[in-house]
């Protein structure tokens, strides 16, 4: 990158160097041949201060400091100071290679999460899918390949830090309020609570429930509020690279660009009024389970009530349909 912006100033220099817009003390050296970075900058330190900001007026400044300070505020600046670190360690390859070997591991990791949280709800949503897991999950990751080649374009970075930047926050917001509301509120929620029942092997607490049923939602809705005022005071833009100048310049997303965004978040968003509309007229579908009856926790019982572990009744039913098939 750095070194693709050398070149650019270079020839930008040279040819306001023949039109005379630049004194000829600022024509830089047109051999670059071998290190193109330290050899500009030696002679950029070179001129004197008032050529120095004449150059900088038409030419940003090639300095890797500066463009490493740049996304020292992201959240990029943890990989890129342990990269830099490596650089110094012995064996920087080896380290390197075990550090992007980390990053692939991670992304798998991730990739098998957000797959899972597709295929499994399809299949319980329509059971014929449970019959043919494997080429079902093969046409899942074939088509989520083809939409991930719209992002391989040489534009797909804007798009998706449109999605990362404007679009995700909202539907994540408004799926967990609706699973919040469920969880607390719903006629069967308290299987919710049973279960963690079991789990912790005492009661939930009252203030855990009230917490849950009562503090988050009303947290999750000023949480919501907060950013929808947010994002509609804030101005929709990106960072453009201008090659004529070698800067980068702030532009405003297309308008059907807005329009996508929207039309993808209502796809998001509507199965959970369109579920909920199908509940009010056809009823909830709740089957009975075994949370309908209170919850006894094994330890609360005497020892002769206890349950038999499975593997001891297993060997009790073999032994008694011995005894009578030799009787």
């Amino acid at each position: 990158m750095i070194q693709l912006l050398i070149l650019r100033n270079t020839e930008t220099l040279l040819k306001l160097v023949t039109l005379g817009i630049l004194p000829p003390e600022a024509q830089p050296p047109q051999n670059l041949n071998g290190d193109p970075t330290s050899i500009f900058t030696s002679w950029f330190n070179s001129l004197s201060n008032p050529i120095k900001r004449k150059v900088l007026r038409h030419v940003p400044e090639c300095n890797l400091e500066k463009q490493f300070l740049k996304v020292r505020e992201s959240t990029n600046f943890a990989f890129l100071a342990f990269i830099e670190a490596m650089s110094f360690i012995p064996g920087s390859v080896f380290w390197s290679f075990l550090f992007f070997l980390m990053l692939l591991t991670m992304g798998m990791t991730t990739m098998i999460g957000i797959m899972q949280g597709i295929i499994t709800p399809l299949q319980d949503t329509f059971t014929s899918f449970q019959k043919y897991t494997k080429p079902f999950t093969v046409v899942v990751f074939l088509l989520m390949f083809l939409c991930g080649l719209f992002f391989t374009r040489p534009s797909g970075s804007y798009y998706v830090r449109l999605l990362a930047d404007y679009w995700t926050v909202l539907p994540v917001i408004i799926i967990i309020i609706f699973e919040n509301l469920a969880v607390s509120w719903a006629s069967e929620a308290r299987s919710f609570f049973a279960d963690l029942a079991n789990l912790w092997g005492h009661p939930v607490y009252p203030i855990i429930r009230w917490l849950w049923s009562c503090l988050n939602p009303i947290v999750l809705l000023v949480l919501f509020v907060t950013t929808v005022f947010h994002l509609s005071l804030k101005t929709i833009t990106y960072l453009a690279w201008d090659s004529s100048t070698s800067k980068e310049v702030v532009r405003r997303y297309p308008l059907w660009g807005l329009f996508a965004m929207i039309a993808l978040l209502l796809i998001v968003i509507l199965p959970i009024p369109t579920y909920f509309v199908y509940c009010l007229t056809h009823g909830i579908p709740v089957t009975s389970t075994r949370w309908d009856k209170p919850v006894i926790s094994s330890r609360s019982l005497p020892i002769s009530v206890q349950l038999t572990p499975i593997k001891e009744v297993q060997k009790e039913e073999i032994l008694q349909g011995d005894i009578q098939i030799a009787d």
